[in-house]
């Protein structure tokens, strides 16, 4: 039957439920919120295109309406994962996975009661996720302001362990909260679906953020049974997940070379491509049962070196190889420049620190520093400067000393950048080895 008729059909359905509603004396309100639920079901139209994820769980179903227009990213990641259609990677197993949903089966392991419930860790203590990250995106008007802030209740996010390390943790809020954003990503809000009305979608999300706990993780567990992905209207079927700029995950081929030595022992090497800004994982095995993490390396330039295992053959009655490629180049990732000599990086921190200027000389590996309030100042005992150290991110390493407020002190700075743009965006890192976290905000000043 043509979808026309399909919807035409099912709009007529609707309607006869509307008059029977309307010719009982007193309609039942569960029935009509129902009724209208199912008529914003079935009667979605091209001008309101949409996609919706649809939740099972053992804690209660709703109905997720995701921003695809405005965050496409974040959206493609999730509908890839929960239908299959990108491929990740089982970190029980170190194998790749291809056309199976991610979800199915994950619990919502982390619950605090008025504030979220947060989900999408296969290990069930929130410490992995799909094998790959990408990058924050925050939608903002002509303004500059977010059009998806953390402002209500059943706003869907994306969890994070800090500057674009986005995979497959999400969470889900309880109550407002702002001071999330332009941290976590807004990705969806809780609206009406085939479960019911927009209000039993939300009564849902409170009993589950109202379930018992140990700590924050529920007493019984919260699964995720089933994510169904449901678009209406022709532009949201044409949304491309793999034309979103997401990492890709593939299993590249290696070589295996062994140069036998007169004692009867030899070097043993594995020659692979190494192409730029990829992450490439060396998995080996004895029983091509049990896989480990042998070696993992991300390279900011292609590279044509190869890796000598002779050690480990040495213990080794046999021995199996095999290798996992991140590919980060896709993703829309500024960078910094290759050298940051002659410039100056201005840092300007979240936290209760004073700003800092740092101006690096012509070696590029000392200089100067200054507060730009006037009140300090010193060398810079030795800077260090890693164009892509890892995927999105530039690392420094500050050795510098100084007088502020009268007190002479030595300082340890480990920054990682992010470029949101050619001349700045994000850093978080730490200080003097400290495990507390610092971060901020930085603009980069070109030589002249």
């Amino acid at each position: 039957m043509h979808l026309g008729k399909i919807v035409d059909f099912l709009i007529e359905i609707t309607l006869s439920l509307a008059r029977v509603a309307s010719n009982m004396a007193s309609p039942p309100l569960r029935f009509l919120s129902r009724l209208l639920a199912l008529s914003a079901f079935f009667c979605g139209t091209t001008a309101d295109a949409q996609i919706f994820a649809d939740f099972e769980t053992t804690g209660g179903n709703f109905t997720i309406e995701m921003f695809h227009q405005d965050q496409p990213m974040a959206v493609a990641n999730f509908i890839g994962l929960a239908d299959g259609s990108l491929t990740w990677l089982d970190q029980s197993d170190l194998k790749l996975k291809q056309g199976v949903p991610f979800y199915d089966g994950i619990k919502f392991h982390r619950v605090i009661k008025d504030f979220m419930i947060q989900g999408g860790s296969p290990n069930g203590v929130g410490t992995d996720g799909p094998g790959y990250e990408f990058i924050d995106q925050f939608a903002r008007d002509a303004d500059g302001a977010l059009l998806h802030p953390h402002d209500q209740q059943g706003l869907i996010s994306m969890a994070n362990s800090g500057i674009n390390t986005n995979g497959s943790q999400f969470f889900i809020t309880d109550v407002p909260t702002p001071w999330l954003d332009g941290v976590h990503i807004v990705f969806g809000k809780i609206a009406a679906g085939p479960f019911g009305p927009l209000e039993e979608g939300i009564a849902a999300i409170t009993a589950m953020n109202n379930t018992p706990v140990t700590g924050n993780s529920p007493i019984t567990d919260l699964v995720i049974n089933k994510i169904a992905i449901r678009r209406v209207g022709d532009e949201a079927m044409a949304f491309d997940v793999h034309a979103q700029r997401l990492p890709v995950l593939s299993a590249p081929p290696a070589k295996f070379l062994f140069e036998p030595s007169p004692d009867g022992s030899g070097i043993a090497e594995l020659s692979y491509a190494k192409p730029e800004l990829t992450q490439i994982n060396v998995i080996s095995s004895d029983d091509l049962q049990s896989w480990k993490n042998l070696k993992s390396a991300f390279y900011g330039e292609t590279d044509s070196t190869t890796d000598d295992v002779s050690a480990l053959l040495a213990t080794k009655d046999a021995q199996f190889f095999r290798l996992i490629q991140l590919d980060y180049s896709p993703s829309p990732h500024a960078g910094g420049p290759a050298s940051v000599a002659r410039g100056m990086l201005k840092l300007d921190f979240d936290a209760n620190i004073f700003d800092i200027d740092l101006i690096i000389d012509d070696s590029g590996t000392d200089g100067t520093w200054n507060r730009p309030d006037g009140q300090g100042g010193g060398t810079l005992q030795s800077f260090q400067y890693e164009p892509r150290a890892a995927a999105y991110v530039d690392r420094i390493v500050v050795n510098y000393e100084g007088l502020v407020t009268g007190s002479d002190f030595v300082f340890i700075m480990d920054i990682r950048l992010s470029f949101d743009s050619p001349t700045g965006g994000r850093f978080q890192g730490t200080t003097n080895g400290s495990p507390q976290r610092i971060g901020g905000t930085f603009q980069w000043v070109a030589p002249l």
